[in-house]
């Protein structure tokens, strides 16, 4: 395990909270949980920066399947959000009011990230410090816009009936993307090889 004071935090606190909503540490920054109906992965990946003197996280959300992914994870711990055919970021779907907004900014979030402030609202990055005490209470915050969002996010794409319509970009909200190792929209990964 990480010596990162977020790898610490998210042993201690996410590793929990995954094991409670079906989700499965594959790597010190992601989870990840299967859909067997479609045999989706459902990735969260805690993507962080070291910009001195900034120590900051955000969250991505995808979905994972090796048809819709130009370069497939080596292994199961190499997963992430990159290789997602389908993905948005935490902060797309969280609180849309501007005061709510702004405490969170104000307590968690970094000076650096003002942009998280300015509707539509779209990325947001957590603060996470040099030690563990420090990286806990901004873990808990994410987790807790994990718990209303990201997991409503995932839920309300378990409508989705076909896997083709789960990644068509027509069914896309504005925020959501291809990951950068699952670019071409919508395109399965059989018809990239064939061009």
């Amino acid at each position: 395990m990480s010596g990162s004071p977020l790898a610490r935090a998210l042993k201690d606190l996410a590793a929990p909270w995954a094991e409670e909503n079906g989700f499965r540490m594959v790597s010190p920054y992601v989870l990840a949980r299967r859909r067997a109906d479609l045999g989706v992965e459902e990735v969260i990946e805690f993507q962080w920066s070291v910009k001195h003197p900034h120590r900051t996280y955000t969250v991505n959300l995808g979905l994972f399947h090796p048809d819709y992914c130009v370069q497939l994870p080596a292994k199961d711990k190499d997963l992430s959000a990159m290789h997602c055919g389908r993905e948005a970021r935490l902060g797309h779907l969280m609180t849309r009011s501007a005061w709510k907004r702004f405490g969170l900014w104000y307590r968690y979030g970094s000076g650096w990230h003002f942009w998280a402030l300015i509707p539509p609202y779209g990325d947001f990055w957590w603060r996470y410090g040099r030690t563990v005490e420090e990286a806990a209470p901004a873990v808990r915050s994410t987790l807790h816009h994990l718990t209303l969002g990201g997991l409503a996010w995932f839920e309300g794409l378990r409508r989705v009936p076909t896997v083709s319509e789960l990644f068509d970009p027509k069914t896309w909200a504005w925020f959501e993307s291809p990951g950068a190792r699952a670019k071409r929209f919508g395109l399965k990964r059989s018809d990239l090889l064939k061009s």
